[in-house]
């Protein structure tokens, strides 16, 4: 829902392909990075080639998205998850 919202859109199917690819690599990091990894300022390159997402500590976000105080370090099978509040769409 959150994503349809951020898109203006009712249904997964009013989305063109190249968006949600675009919107889901832009969600994904290349690496393994723990929050206890994570540096305020740091910049981190995301699988949409060229963007990248950026830490800020102080206010618990990347980007513009809050993270998730519970919701962090989920192992997964091929990386960690970190929860965050809302769909972030690159620019």
């Amino acid at each position: 829902r959150n994503l349809y919202a951020a898109l203006g859109v009712t249904s997964v199917d009013e989305i063109p392909l190249e968006t949600l690819t675009a919107v889901l690599q832009y969600h994904v990091v290349p690496a393994r990075a723990f929050s206890q990894d994570l540096r305020q300022g740091a910049s981190l390159p995301t699988l949409l080639t060229g963007k990248n997402l950026t830490v800020n500590l102080s206010d618990l976000k990347i980007n513009d998205a809050g993270l998730v105080a519970e919701a962090l370090n989920i192992h997964a099978t091929n990386g960690v998850i970190h929860v965050i509040d809302k769909v972030m769409l690159p620019q």
